[in-house]
């Protein structure tokens, strides 16, 4: 499966920084795992039609 690249912004890195120790391997984790599959965990919308 393609992957894709996650690009930081860098007020969401210096953000990132301000968190609390443990709390950023969590984030990071999610966060590659979304990389590997953005559609993780997505609903489709009531009411509209493709859209998720």
């Amino acid at each position: 499966m393609a992957s894709y690249k996650i690009q930081w912004k860098t007020a969401a890195e210096r953000d990132l920084r301000g968190l609390p120790k443990n709390v950023i391997p969590l984030i990071l984790l999610a966060i590659e795992q979304l990389a590997e599959n953005p559609y993780l965990n997505v609903k489709k919308l009531k009411g509209v039609k493709n859209l998720f």
